[in-house]
């Protein structure tokens, strides 16, 4: 589950975070046969989870250890209530590529992605909506404060709305970012391109370069807590940290990795292209 609080919300709304893994647009429309029998074995204390599907997925969020939600090319959107075990999938209503998911309750929820795409729900994701963004620009990562104010960063910069997404006012940006989390009240990372990585402090007052360890593009990154990350990326860069990303540990899984989500310090899921999910707990 992305984390976002107040000060730290404010503070992104002038990053740019560009591309959500993929250049699939329109109305490809993916398989939806099993998970590919190509996928590399899975790193050490990381398990394979059966998608059901071979979309590329882009986003991820958990709301807990058990309900949690996955989006990707083609519209696809898949939904879980056991921790990931099976995946059902839900009726986007659309074929665009989506990018990224936010829920702020077990009903409340956000889908973005290409072309301005908005989609929420309002019952868990039995049905979605189209909601109107404001830009034809992608739309790569959401984060939602509360059922009102909420973040949406993707080409060029991001729109911002404090009315429930009844209306978005659009702020531009000039960084080449992938991802950001934030945990506790001052305290976020975001990630991007050449391996970047940064902790950012002081309400975005004080940026802290991170040495990664990586040129690869990082694409998704989420804290359990000030501690404890994960951070994701392209040729199937998996990197882990125990101590605020001061030191990065890497694996690898074999194929891009494109998000993640934590319900906790033990409990992490990634998503990649070819319908990959991995869970560590």
């Amino acid at each position: 589950m992305k984390r976002t609080m107040g000060l730290i919300l404010l503070s992104l709304l002038a990053l740019s975070v560009a591309g959500c893994g993929g250049t699939t647009t329109g109305s490809s429309s993916p398989s939806s046969s099993a998970p590919p029998s190509t996928a590399a074995p899975a790193p050490e204390g990381w398990s394979h989870q059966e998608a059901g599907s071979r979309a590329n997925l882009r986003g991820v969020a958990f709301l807990d250890g058990s309900l949690g939600w996955t989006v990707g090319e083609g519209g696809v959107i898949l939904h879980t209530t056991d921790a990931g075990a099976s995946w059902a999938t839900q009726p986007s209503g659309t074929t665009v590529s989506l990018c990224a998911a936010a829920f702020t309750n077990a009903d409340s929820g956000w889908v973005v992605g290409d072309v301005g795409t908005i989609l929420h729900t309002t019952d868990a994701g039995a049905t979605w909506t189209i909601r109107p963004s404001g830009t034809s620009r992608g739309l790569w990562s959401a984060s939602f404060l509360d059922g009102d104010n909420g973040l949406i960063v993707g080409d060029t910069g991001g729109i911002f709305t404090s009315d429930g997404g009844t209306s978005w006012t659009e702020r531009p940006g000039p960084f080449n970012l992938r991802s950001v989390v934030a945990v506790e009240s001052d305290h976020a990372w975001t990630v991007g391109i050449h391996g970047y990585i940064a902790a950012i402090t002081d309400g975005g007052a004080t940026w802290n370069v991170q040495e990664s360890g990586t040129e690869r593009l990082l694409q998704g990154v989420d804290f359990a807590d000030a501690e404890h990350g994960v951070a994701v990326g392209e040729k199937g860069t998996l990197l882990s940290t125990s101590d605020g990303g001061a030191t990065w540990t890497a694996q690898s899984a074999g194929i891009s990795l494109n998000d993640v989500a934590c319900a906790g310090p033990d409990q992490w899921w990634v998503v990649g292209d070819e319908g990959v999910i991995l869970r560590h707990d």
